[in-house]
């Protein structure tokens, strides 16, 4: 393909031409140019990429044209039989219009084959207006019936009551049809025999884009046009729509199937197909690709499927009344249950898992004994679901991790099989990360490399829970190389040997130079400098990193140090001045010298950072992490997808603890974690300013109020709707407060609000009395800010940490703390209480917020008991050595460990082969703890020693061990053991007596 025509259609590709992105295009043109930059070099890096993205591109228009304009052509058919549309409404008055346009104006003849039966569920909009005007263009077509809110299923079943054609289907009346939808369906019904239940193919409408994609993770069951089974064995072809099938109306009528109304708030779909198969005997299921079934996705997200996971019902009803007597009733007629019944509740259950696994926040509002009914639930239905059938599903978007959560957690099972991951390798420390997944269990693992026994160096058991329990652990093992370079790896646990993945191929087992060559530095990488590449964010400096860097620049001269930073940024010109290295983000200079830095070193870890080319950088880089605050709630969800971090600051034991210990939500131990300080904290302490009367309102952006981002960088698209936000209505509303005025005036503060950078955009929108100053980030130092205000009114922001740091008083203003924690914002609750371990009050409504701050003033800002102790035992570090600390970590990254075996590590993997009764291991790996361990670790090991020789019947060298052993007891122990195996009774005895007779005594 020419390369400008491509050129052109790959900018379609990536969005440039819609609406949307042009408006963000105008309105930050540089960010945007970095981004199809990037993805140019992306395509030009990668074409196979590039010619995949273009083909879905073409298909998908291809698709969306097709389906827009054919509605248009005015061709009907007659056809064979008669269809009756059952649709549930409520308040639906948005999309009736486009639902009756789908319908009447379909190829088959509507007027003599189609019928529509529309039950309003007691909708308060305009729905019934809408359907009654339809329905006078249409009488004999279109029949309308009310009834009061009582739910999906309760409308669907009135509306089976007035079916009177062969077929019948559940058109949801936010949805539409492609135009031979129905004609499709005719035509391919009438050319078989016994057709018993039709499935379209239901694609993906994407309301806020206007796009169609077909990427249902149920779409291979469309792969050819026609797909005929028999209706009892369906296999992987699962069905959980009937809006997107079409029914026998003989054959419900005859079972007196109806939809279970307790099945709620979805499922009764699933459960409805499920009865409809079970009743039977024989015929036909088609699975037809042209009939195009278009599941609108709500751009306001207000559709039931998107409502379901906060509903209490979701965690029982659908498992009470939908799964659980589903799989009986199978069970108990044909005394087991089919895979594709089976593979139905997997399917469903995997969306639980994918929804909800490490996501504590969102099932809050469940109380412990509701989140302990559902796990019964789940046992009792994971009862009737073969392991071998979840270990085989397939479906887009579905890993192992899913399979292996639902098989440890749910059937409370041994994982079958185990599979490892080769995730990253240290070549300056010569080790290898291996990755796996067990059940929640101490289990025997073996790394071998040419048949020794390799000791991890450093290990992390990862603890994943779902809905208030741990159902799965994640081990990760950092193996070392060193001296084994040429050697063969392998992994056994549990006894079994383990796959394992290197660059998405399995292996029995793996050359270590293998594995070395997968992760070979790529030439554009590759250079001889330790270079260190140091940013905070692309538009904006005054964080952790611009103080290390003036720390480094100024400490240690020899070290090579850029500092990346947007021209256009207002910190550009004043770091100039102090003659910082400056690097033009996004510039050509800024990605050569990014290609040859060895270290990357940001207080922000986001992609445009850490990923800028989206590559990895072929794992060449080490990643330092300073972090913009200390991390107080469970960031885990985030920051475990960076692959390449190998250097994770923190401020105070309670976070370090929080993230490098065993059993925590992270994948980062200590190897990865150091304990230094932040580098801006320094700053704090080199100098004071004098402390004004100031009121500092610092409140932090929340995920669910801002856009998507735009393009490359931190900038982000606006939110249209952002007055109507929780957000916006409180801290607009306590801005404004008469009762804050008064305050201020009365004891003489002043007031200064300074929103996230995230919320900046937005200041305009707010009504911001005269006498209350904005800060901006271009404004002044925020360091600056912390020290001349006396106290600071927040809500979850980190920068609470900063005012602790110079021992002043904090006050939390949490109107929104449910949604925050419950899914709002990329944080969950972490180890940190606001009510025991916050710097000041904590309050949830504006009364309590003004009652809290009339205190404070009263005691002119200052903090009191509790809340001074907490400032003062917070932070280990007050010595201006923060960034110290943190490059001497830095150089640590690229030496080699001091012990390559750590004793804890060791005596952990010693005590599981005893367990295990593993004597070989046992011994040998005893003998190492004889050389490495302190005097009681030496002591323990000893004795599992002894017992290992006496277990492999190596008597001869444990007799003259015990020639050496001054304690009685254990010789006598010892003794009769050896002669019971000897079948020497007369030694036995001996020894048994002298042993009973000395506990006797004792």
């Amino acid at each position: 393909m020419h390369i400008g025509i491509w050129v052109k259609q790959f900018f379609y590709a990536i969005n440039i031409s819609d609406k949307k992105a042009h408006t963000n295009y105008t309105r930050d043109h540089s960010m945007d140019i970095n981004f199809i930059k990037q993805k140019t070099r992306k395509a030009l890096r990668d074409p196979k990429w590039a010619i995949k993205r273009t083909t879905t591109l073409f298909k998908d228009i291809y698709t969306s044209k097709k389906i827009k304009y054919r509605k248009h052509i005015p061709i009907k058919y007659t056809g064979h039989y008669q269809y009756t549309v059952v649709s549930a409404v409520y308040n639906v008055e948005k999309y009736l219009d486009e639902y009756f346009e789908s319908l009447v104006n379909q190829s088959l003849d509507f007027q003599k084959h189609i019928h529509l039966v529309l039950v309003d569920d007691g909708s308060t909009d305009s729905s019934a207006a809408i359907i009654k005007k339809w329905q006078a263009r249409y009488p004999d077509n279109i029949h309308y019936y009310y009834k009061e809110n009582g739910g999906q299923s309760s409308a669907r079943n009135l509306g089976l009551q007035h079916v009177k054609t062969e077929w019948v289907t559940f058109i949801d009346p936010d949805d539409f049809l492609n135009v031979d939808y129905f004609y499709n369906c005719d035509s391919k019904i009438s050319a078989e025999n016994n057709v018993q239940m039709v499935v379209c193919n239901l694609i993906f409408y994407m309301e806020k884009t206007d796009e169609i994609k077909d990427t249902h993770p149920l779409k291979y069951r469309f792969n050819n046009k026609v797909s005929k089974l028999n209706i009892n064995e369906l296999q992987n072809n699962i069905n959980l729509s009937v809006a997107a099938s079409f029914f026998k109306i003989e054959t419900i009528n005859g079972s007196g199937l109806r939809f279970d109304e307790r099945v709620k708030p979805n499922f009764e779909d699933g459960k409805f197909i499920a009865d409809y198969i079970l009743n039977q005997s024989e015929g036909l299921v088609l699975y037809l690709k042209d009939s195009v079934y278009l599941y609108r996705k709500r751009e306001d997200e207000s559709s039931t499927l998107n409502k379901v996971w906060v509903k209490p019902e979701k965690y029982f009803d659908v498992l009470k009344y939908g799964y659980l007597p589903m799989l009986e009733a199978y069970y108990q007629k044909k005394n087991f249950v089919p895979y594709h019944i089976q593979r139905t509740v997997i399917y469903d259950v995997m969306w639980y898992i994918s929804y909800l696994l490490d996501q504590e926040g969102k099932t809050k509002f469940l109380s412990e004994a509701q989140k302990e009914q559902f796990h019964e639930l789940l046992v009792q239905i994971f009862k009737f679901i073969d392991t071998k059938n979840i270990m085989s599903f397939n479906s887009s978007g579905f890993w192992f991790l899913q399979k292996a959560a639902m098989i440890a957690g749910l059937k409370q099972e041994k994982l079958p099989r185990y599979f490892s991951y080769i995730e990253n390798v240290d070549r300056e420390k010569q080790q290898i990360l291996l990755s796996f997944f067990t059940s929640p269990d101490e289990l025997l693992e073996k790394v071998e490399i040419d048949g020794d026994d390799i000791i991890p160096t450093w290990d992390k058991t990862l603890k994943h829970t779902f809905v208030g329990k741990v159902i799965l652990h994640e081990r990760r093992l950092w193996i070392s190389y060193k001296d084994n370079i040429n050697g063969l790896l392998s992994l056994y646990v549990d006894n079994q040997k383990v796959q394992i993945n290197l660059s998405g191929k399995f292996h029995a087992q793996l050359g270590v130079n293998q594995i070395l060559q997968a992760y070979k530095c790529p030439a554009k990488y590759q250079s001889s400098e330790d270079i260190w590449l140091i940013m905070d964010r692309d538009m904006q400096a005054d964080d952790n990193a611009e103080h290390f860097y003036r720390y480094v620049k100024n400490n240690h001269p020899e070290q090579k140090i850029y500092f990346a930073l947007s021209q256009k940024s207002h910190d550009w010109d004043r770091l100039a001045n102090e003659e910082f290295n400056l690097l033009d983000y996004g510039s050509s200079q800024f990605e050569k010298i990014l290609c040859k830095s060895s270290k990357i070193i940001s207080s922000h870890a986001d992609d445009y950072i850490d990923n800028y080319f989206g590559d990895q950088y072929g794992y060449s880089k080490k990643i330092v992490f300073l972090q913009h605050g200390v991390i107080k709630d469970n960031l885990s969800l985030w920051i475990n997808k960076k692959r390449t971090l190998r250097c994770f600051v923190t401020s105070t034991y309670p976070e370090y603890h929080s993230i490098a210990d065993d059993g925590s939500p992270y994948k980062y131990n200590s190897r990865d974690v150091v304990l230094t300080g932040l580098p801006r904290h320094d700053a704090l302490l080199e100098q004071t300013t004098n402390i004004e009367k100031t009121i500092l309102i610092m409140p932090t952006w929340r995920d669910y109020i801002v856009g998507k981002i735009a393009g490359v960088g931190f900038s982000r698209e606006l939110n249209e709707d952002f007055t109507n936000t929780l957000y916006y209505q409180h801290w607009n509303s306590f801005l404004n407060s008469e009762k804050l005025k008064e305050l201020v005036e009365k004891y003489e503060f002043k007031v200064i609000f300074a929103p996230h950078a995230n919320i900046e955009p937005y200041l305009p929108i707010f009504n911001i009395p005269d006498y209350i100053d904005i800060w901006r980030a271009k404004d002044c130092s925020i360091q600056s800010l912390f020290k001349k205000s006396t106290f600071m009114i927040t809500d979850y922001s980190s920068v609470a940490f900063e005012m602790a740091y110079l021992g002043k008083t904090v006050c939390y203003y949490q109107f929104d703390k449910e949604l925050v924690f419950g899914g709002g914002h990329t944080t969950q609750e972490g180890y940190f209480s606001y009510e025991k371990d916050a710097f000041g009050p904590v309050v949830y409504t504006e009364n309590d917020l003004l009652s809290s701050l009339e205190t404070i003033l009263k005691n002119q800002g200052q903090p009191t008991e509790p809340y001074l102790t907490r400032i003062k035992e917070t932070f280990p570090f007050r010595d201006g050595k923060n960034s110290q600390r943190v490059y001497e970590a830095i150089k640590a990254l690229d030496k080699p460990d001091e012990q390559e075996i750590k004793p804890d590590i060791l005596m952990k993997n010693l005590n599981i082969a005893y367990q295990y009764k593993d004597w070989q291991l046992v011994k040998s790996r005893a003998e190492l703890m004889l050389t490495i361990g302190n005097e009681d670790e030496k002591a323990i090991a000893y004795k599992l020693w002894l017992e290992s020789l006496a277990e492999l019947g190596q008597y001869e060298l444990l007799e003259s061990e015990l020639d050496k052993i001054e304690d009685l007891e254990l010789v006598l122990m010892f003794k009769t053991k050896i002669a019971w195996a000897k079948n020497n009774y007369n030694d036995f005895v001996q020894s048994l007596t002298q042993l009973i007779k000395m506990n006797t005594d004792k």
